[in-house]
């Protein structure tokens, strides 16, 4: 779905690109919906802002432009599953694919956030000032790429980004630990004894882009890892 997104958008429509990239971002980050999205006609606290996203070049210095990215960076300052706002960050590198690639994501988001005039404290996925992409506006918008490729789209939602984005590392040969260190799993043992590091992301981008197709199925192995990757809401 999301090589189709690529494919078929219109790259000159600012609208068209906000609704990609804000997908491409919850597909390779494991976001929830309100880490990024309007949900229930509002913002979270935590939601990411525009200073959150950050892109760097081979060299660790910020990218002047997409061609030298080669990292991106995101900064999660809590969650539902980080009620102490303690924060995190998660590291990915370039895919491999030109555009379904979370470097392309986050480079052009940025792009798109000058161009929109946002201030560093303004959601990232956001048309301008005083409005942002809502889940429901970025679900609908699924459902309608899913009837395009002949995926039932009420089995469709936003959660497919997050659950499709776990199970393309499972499928892409991703062990459970560093899954559910990407996916800043809740649970305070396991967070106790591990540790997510920038070269934990090196290679997951890589493992993800191939497998982007959001298949609603879940998977026997995606139960055996303990990553819920079911579609419905």
């Amino acid at each position: 779905m999301l090589k189709w997104m690529v494919s078929q958008i219109d790259y000159r429509n600012a609208k068209h690109r906000l609704f990609l990239l804000a997908a491409l971002l919850g597909f390779f980050y494991l976001l929830r919906s309100s880490e990024y999205l309007a949900i229930k006609g509002g913002r979270h606290k935590y939601a990411l802002e525009v200073r959150d996203v950050e892109v760097f070049d081979i060299t660790g210095s910020p990218a002047v432009n997409f061609n030298a990215a080669s990292r991106a960076v995101i900064t999660l300052r809590g969650s539902k599953t980080d009620q102490q706002g303690r924060g995190s960050a998660r590291h990915l590198t370039r895919s491999g694919r030109d555009r379904v690639c979370p470097v392309f994501a986050a480079a052009l988001l940025l792009q798109l956030a000058q161009l929109n005039q946002l201030r560093p404290a303004d959601p990232i996925c956001s048309f301008n000032r005083s409005r942002m992409l809502k889940a429901e506006e970025l679900s609908k918008t699924l459902k309608a790429v899913a009837s395009g490729v002949g995926v039932d789209p009420q089995r469709i939602s936003c959660h497919a980004l997050h659950s499709g984005g776990a199970s393309a590392l499972i499928a892409g040969g991703a062990d459970s630990t560093t899954i559910k260190l990407h996916e800043r799993w809740k649970s305070n043992v396991f967070q106790r004894y591990t540790q997510y590091s920038q070269d934990v992301g090196v290679p997951l981008a890589a493992m993800m882009a191939g497998k982007s197709d959001l298949s609603p199925e879940v998977t026997s192995n995606t139960r055996h890892h303990g990553v819920h990757a079911s579609t419905r809401v």
